[in-house]
Order: C-alpha cells, then structure tokens, then sequence
C-alpha cells in the first residue's frame, strides 16, 4: 500500500466525496490506532483530525525521527494499520466494489488490445476463437457467458464462433450488431475508416442496426455499411478472409485511407497526403509483413506515377 493511496483516500474521505468502500477503508484505519479509546470527540474536529492524520503519515515516512522504543509500537500499529487496509482493498477488489469512481475488480469489461504490428490469437471463455489484428480492442463484459455472448470490437478481427444454439454470439462493431449461433466471420471497424465491412468464411450471419434488421449473409457475402449514410454495399468475398492473421494484406479496390490503416497495422507509420490524385485513388495490391517498409513504398509509388518523403514523427508522404 503506497502512502500516496492512502492520502488520497484521507482526502476524498476529508471532502466528503469518499464512496462508502473508501469511507469503510479510512474508518477502520482510525480505529486501528489507540489515540483514547475513551475520548473520540476529537475525531469530528477537522483541525485535529487532519494534524493527526499528518502526524501518522510523516511517522510511517520518517521513523528515525522518533524514539526507537516508541518508533517500533508505531511501526507494529502502523503496519498492522496498512495491512488491514490492503486486505480490504483487496477483499473488495475481488467483490468488484467501486474504489476512486472505478470498478477494479474488471471495470466492468475485459479489453484486449493490440498495437502497430501486433496480432493477438484469444481464446474466449465459450471456446471462441479471435484473432485481433492490429490496433484493435476487443471487451468482454463480466457476464460474457451469460444468455447471450457479447462482445464489442474496434478494429478488426476474425471470429471463429463455437456454436451455441441457446446463446447467441453478438458483436457490437461503432454500433453495428453482427449475430450468429455459430460460424467463422470477419469484421472491420476502424475508427479512421468510414465503413464497417462484415465477410463470412462459413454459415449463416446476420447484420443490423439500432434501427433496423439489414441482412443475412452466407459463406462468401460480404457486407459494407457505411457509417455517415448507413448505406449498404453487397459483395463477393475476393480471396482469403483472414490472409491478414497470415501475414498479407490483400487490398482489391481500397481507398487511400484503407491503405494508411494498413501501413499502421504492419508498420506502425502514418501515410497521409495532399495530393487529390493519391487520395481519389483506388488501390489493388498486397502488402505483406515480410517485406520492408521502402519496399511497400516504391512498389505503391510505382503503380499510381509518385514519389514520396519522410515528414518526422513517423509520417510518410506521398505526393
């Protein structure tokens, strides 16, 4: 237990914003010492109060300013004092009660998070198999395995979903519901981007929003919502679904900013651009982990007659 814990516990206790946990915690603490056990009134006096509570503080960070025989009473009744505090913070830890304004047993969900260039494969309490791609947060609620089993994803990931006929499997994708029994599917639903794309490798998937039921997909489909007019786009899927859990990015029709999601996902850097013609641009090209990122440059700059330049903090312009 830090000493910086337990000030900020006198405080918020002092300002009255204290939650009952924390209220419980401070109270315990105090009966913890034997100022007079039969004269308390100067516990509803602030000033007294508060020089007490400093008197404690700076013994436990200075004892040597004391007498060593009443330094070592004041260590046992001190450290006996924090001990007790760390095995109820602790006990409601475990109970999952709201310390600072925040529930710490599991704040509620479970997030798995990944950064540039990292791919994470989770196994889910269901027997669910995700992998997370890069740069992507997949929560789970505490009662995940409850009657249904939700999840929330940004980013993007592939789901291989072990059937459960009694309860369904539903992803909350910026408010976009994908819902299945069982079956393999993957979702993306980046932030940057301005579509949320759903393919399905096997079985039936169903897709909808706040307002409406918008489609059944089958092995094959794949779906594009667009976020601003929550238009739909129906397709085929072109090539493998999860070539990115691989290590290769299959762009077929791509927009700039689906390519600079990309280039973050394996490289880490920022692709940006002024140029009209770049960002107008379609792209239809594979990006692949094993490659360099000067390699990737040249190659797109190739194809689409530009060059490009480095502009600091990890940026790369094309123009």
């Amino acid at each position: 237990m830090k000493i910086s814990f337990l000030k900020r516990l006198i405080s918020r206790y002092r300002q009255d914003e204290a939650t009952p946990a924390e209220r419980y915690i401070i109270e315990r603490w105090y009966d913890s010492f034997d100022n007079d056990r039969n004269d308390v009134t100067w516990l509803s006096d602030t000033a007294a109060r508060s020089d007490y509570e400093d008197r404690v503080i700076a013994r436990a960070l200075r004892p040597n300013e004391i007498s060593r025989r009443k330094s070592r009473i004041f260590l046992i009744r001190a450290a006996a004092a924090i001990l007790m505090i760390c095995s109820i913070a602790f006990m409601l830890h475990r109970l999952g009660v709201e310390l600072f304004g925040t529930d710490v047993a599991s704040r509620i969900t479970t997030d798995i998070v990944t950064g540039p260039g990292q791919m994470k494969k989770v196994l889910l309490p269901d027997s669910t198999e995700v992998f997370l791609n890069a740069n992507s947060v997949l929560s789970l609620p505490k009662d995940f395995n409850g009657e249904e089993r939700n999840v929330k994803l940004s980013g993007e990931a592939f789901f291989a979903v072990r059937r459960h006929t009694a309860k369904p499997f539903i992803v909350d994708a910026s408010g976009l519901h994908v819902k299945v029994l069982g079956t393999s599917f993957n979702v993306k639903a980046y932030e940057k981007l301005d579509y949320i794309r759903v393919g399905v490798a096997e079985g039936l998937v169903g897709v909808s929003d706040p307002d409406r039921n918008i489609a059944e997909l089958r092995a094959g489909e794949l779906l594009t919502y667009n976020k601003a007019t929550k238009q739909v786009g129906r397709d085929i899927v072109a090539g493998n679904l999860r070539s990115w859990t691989e290590g290769y990015y299959v762009l077929n029709r791509a927009t700039f900013a689906e390519l600079s999601q990309v280039f973050m996902n394996v490289y880490g850097i920022t692709l940006t651009t002024r140029d009209p013609e770049v960002w107008g641009a379609t792209y239809n090209l594979t990006v692949r982990k094993d490659r360099s990122v000067k390699q990737a440059l040249e190659h797109i700059c190739t194809l689409i007659g530009k060059q490009y330049k480095e502009g600091g903090n990890n940026k790369i312009i094309i123009y």
